[in-house]
């Protein structure tokens, strides 16, 4: 079984518009849910893009290094620290994990341009 247990339902893929976070208990079991998800893209004449796919791993052992996942075309997915996903920055570590850095420096960059251009003007 491949499951991973979210408040007791089992969950493997969160799913937006063209955007998917394949989840996974092992390494052989995020294996096989690839190779579904990427039956069924087939399926639909669609494919995945290997370029912008990556894999990230949380847990006790989320510093080791993990061998390279290929898709059925041959590509490798690359494993990364931190990757993007809907704006919002997953960071891999023992926990579940994700940084708002970027989201305030762009919140901040945004709120000094409005000031920097309406200056003392406003009330």
């Amino acid at each position: 079984m491949f499951c991973v247990f979210f408040r007791s339902a089992c969950v493997n893929a969160f799913l937006y518009a063209d955007d998917i976070i394949l989840l996974a208990p092992s390494f052989d079991a995020l294996t096989k849910i690839l190779r579904i998800v990427e039956n069924k893209l087939a399926f639909l004449d669609m494919a995945l893009n290997a370029s912008k796919s990556v894999c990230i791993r949380y847990g006790p052992r989320f510093g080791r290094s993990c061998s390279e996942i290929s898709t059925n075309s041959g590509e490798g997915l690359r494993w990364v620290n931190t990757c993007r996903y809907l704006g919002v920055f997953l960071v891999a570590s023992r926990r579940f994990k994700i940084s708002l850095d970027n989201n305030k420096r762009s919140f901040y960059r945004s709120f000094n341009a409005i000031i920097g251009k309406i200056g003392r003007l406003a009330s």
